[in-house]
């Protein structure tokens, strides 16, 4: 998996991930891992060809959802869309990809937290807010909590009183949960 993130590497990871599928093909761990590292390093129609292969592992897991609906945001934002594809479309599905996800799996925090991103990078801060919000209620990473507080800060229906008191008891909330966690 580490090879994955390494730029010089890629082809490294694309071949690991594929041996490890050989030896368990209905892993849904070595599936997310294959798929993912397609999805950072192939044409984003691989990633989801082969998710779409997956049939009814995919709509049972919420973290291979994930990676369709980020496939699918990733190439809506790709310069040249064969036709008919349109950028509304392929950000609408891949909406829908995160929607299922919370669905397979209410927990998910990927599920609120990956889409949100993409809705913030595309100017649509507003529809990214919930969840955001959603998001921050289920992790304790301060990650998403610094996300979920840029989110109120650009949120322009909330009052400069109303965005503090926001932030300030994500805040504590934030801490009260750490504060929980074991000790590394």
């Amino acid at each position: 998996a580490a090879l994955m993130w390494d730029g010089k590497r890629g082809e490294d990871a694309l071949a690991a991930s594929a041996r490890a599928l050989e030896h368990s093909p209905k892993n849904v761990d070595l599936l997310w891992l294959r798929a993912e590292t397609l999805r950072l390093r192939r044409p984003k129609d691989e990633a989801i060809q082969f998710l779409d292969a997956q049939g009814e592992l995919l709509a049972r897991s919420a973290d291979l959802l994930v990676v369709k609906g980020a496939a699918l945001y990733d190439k809506s934002i790709e310069a040249n869309l064969p036709p008919p594809l349109t950028r509304e479309e392929l950000q609408r599905q891949a909406l829908d990809a995160f929607a299922a996800a919370r669905r397979v799996d209410p927990t998910n925090v990927h599920a609120r937290y990956t889409p949100a991103w993409f809705l913030t990078n595309t100017k649509r801060a507003l529809e990214a807010y919930p969840l955001l919000t959603e998001a921050a209620e289920l992790s304790a990473s301060p990650k998403i909590h610094v996300a979920f507080w840029q989110a109120v800060q650009n949120n322009w229906k909330l009052t400069a009183e109303q965005k503090r008191e926001i932030v300030t008891d994500d805040m504590d909330r934030l801490v009260a949960r750490r504060a929980e966690l074991p000790s590394t």
